[in-house]
């Protein structure tokens, strides 16, 4: 399993979100880490705290060589949905205006 970058928080019962962000491989790995943490680092005691939330945090980055979108963008679409949206993203490839 992948380690994933998790916000893990809760709302005390005075009403204030604590929150840190923590690495881990599964959601309850997140919760456990994150509420050690937060415990410790704002000393603050979990009674009365019945859920925490756990978020994952990613990013996501893709590297697309331009000869192959022009390659796809000259291509039929595989499906009606993408062969009706590729004449827009020539368009805008070739700086046209679009119509609205």
């Amino acid at each position: 399993m992948a380690v994933r970058e998790c916000t893990v928080s809760f709302v005390d019962t005075r009403g204030i979100r604590h929150t840190t962000t923590v690495h881990a491989t599964t959601v309850l790995e997140a919760a456990a880490v994150g509420l050690k943490q937060i415990r410790e680092t704002e000393m603050v005691s979990d009674e009365g705290v019945l859920e925490l939330t756990v978020e994952l945090t990613t990013t996501t980055s893709h590297h697309v060589p331009l000869s192959k979108l022009k390659n796809w963008l000259a291509s039929s679409g595989r499906d009606p949905r993408e062969a009706a949206m590729k004449p827009k993203l020539r368009e805008e490839m070739n700086g046209a205006p679009t119509v609205k």
